[in-house]
């Protein structure tokens, strides 16, 4: 970068520490949030929801074959 006249910018310590901070309060957020759904149960609650969601639009399309006026335009 030097020969094109251009130096390196090194940012300093309180934005590296801001960056640092940033970066493991996410990290944080995302270990909590995962180890919350997991006690929660969630991927059984989220499977068991799609199973009932993926019935209810079995029906419904079932109902439209058998019923042409209820179509949707």
């Amino acid at each position: 970068m030097e020969e094109h006249g251009h130096k390196k910018v090194i940012p300093n310590d309180a934005v590296l520490q801001s960056k640092l901070q940033d970066e493991a309060k996410q990290i944080l957020r995302q270990r909590l949030a995962q180890k919350l759904l997991t006690e929660a149960g969630f991927e059984n609650q989220f499977e068991t929801a799609l199973g009932v969601l993926s019935e209810a639009v079995g029906e419904y399309s079932e109902l439209l074959r058998e019923t042409p006026l209820l179509t949707i335009t």
